[in-house]
């Protein structure tokens, strides 16, 4: 896969191809807080660089990806103006799975305890996108239950963690989404 990808982004640079280089770096870090793998920044900055100016959409889905991909990610004062630009110009473009890409890094870069009503204005807005679009987004239900899962076991509410833990893996079950039911299950 690794390889696979890295040859992707080599050509996707060779042609200048902005949004096949945003694809294949989005790719590399698909697991927003598991190890990403390299080569995300580089490319992502690339794309930024190559993409045309009215491409919103992509625009915004670039960086989205480059808020959550290392040094930005480390670093609120690097990611914060990435994920406010990657909503604007989202919504900007109407594009539903921009929107998904701008709002998941929002709630995976702003989702701790510091900021909890807005982690979950965002959640909801993105219940409410799914709901809009199930063959497009049917996984992200089951994403948002794990994200709520995290937040009971911060606040220590063993009802809410089995219930959020339950609502993700008979929704993985649904769509046959196998790592993130394994994930429900543990």
């Amino acid at each position: 896969f690794v390889r696979s990808i890295a040859e992707t982004i080599r050509l996707a640079r060779e042609q200048a191809d902005g949004p096949m280089l945003t694809r294949c770096a989005n790719m590399l870090n698909v697991n927003l807080g598991m190890k990403p793998l390299p080569g995300a920044t580089a490319a992502l900055e690339h794309a930024l660089l190559v993409l045309d100016h009215d491409d919103l959409a992509t625009r915004a889905t670039a960086l989205a990806g480059l808020a959550c991909a290392a040094p930005a990610c480390f670093a609120a004062e690097r990611c914060e103006p990435l994920i406010a630009e990657a909503e604007r110009l989202a919504r900007k473009a109407d594009s539903a799975l921009a929107l998904l890409a701008a709002l998941r890094a929002k709630l995976y870069l702003r989702g701790g305890p510091a900021r909890r009503k807005e982690a979950e204005e965002t959640a909801n807005e993105l219940e409410r996108l799914a709901l809009q679009n199930p063959t497009r987004m049917p996984v992200l239900p089951a994403q948002l239950s794990i994200h709520r899962a995290v937040i009971a076991l911060q606040q220590g509410d063993p009802q809410a963690i089995h219930a959020a833990l339950s609502h993700a893996s008979a929704r993985c079950g649904s769509v046959r989404e196998r790592e993130l039911r394994w994930h429900s299950e543990r």
